[in-house]
């Protein structure tokens, strides 16, 4: 029994001095693993679906129809156009206070402004009825449809009805 007792006190002893000879695992800091899981996010994150192209010609091979947009909006210039595969073309207008001119296939809306506004007019554009929202006058997003497409304009700054009315009547 003093064989066992003797033998079970060195195993302990033994497996004590393994242990503490073994190297501790460095601690890591909060803003180390913060990093650590925005890399591995950032490793893992869906490409965008949104192809720069030169022209809206480039546009239309990609999204599978055609977009007919002026080449300036409320006096900006056209400064990126994008299209999703067979979805989506889009317009951006100036660099400052941008306006965002999209057309999709459906009828939803593609704004991607969801956000809740004060005012709600409606407009008359030829034939087409406009949905416009916005604050303190100014329309910061305007829906409509046609055909089976429908179309959003987003404006960072705001626009006019009139601005948007010239907008509604160059796309298409």
């Amino acid at each position: 029994m003093r064989k066992n007792w003797m033998a079970m006190v060195m195993g302990v002893f033994m497996a004590t001095a393994v242990v503490g000879c073994t190297p501790k695992a460095e601690a890591k800091t909060t803003a180390e693993i913060v990093k650590e899981t925005e890399m591995e996010s950032a490793a893992i994150g869906l490409p965008s679906p949104f192809v720069d192209c030169k022209d809206l010609e480039k546009a239309a091979q990609v999204a599978g129809f055609s977009l007919d947009a002026p080449k300036e909006g409320a006096g900006k210039e056209i400064s990126v156009i994008q299209a999703v595969d067979q979805e989506m073309i889009q317009v951006f207008y100036g660099e400052e206070d941008k306006i965002l001119l999209r057309k999709g296939i459906g009828d939803g809306d593609i704004s991607g402004d969801y956000n809740q506004y004060s005012e709600t007019q409606s407009l008359t554009v030829g034939d087409i009825s406009v949905t416009a929202k916005g604050e303190d006058g100014k329309i910061m997003v305007a829906l409509w449809t046609s055909g089976d497409y429908t179309y959003a304009i987003d404006a960072e700054g705001g626009l006019d009805a009139q601005q948007v009315c010239d907008l509604v009547s160059q796309s298409h």
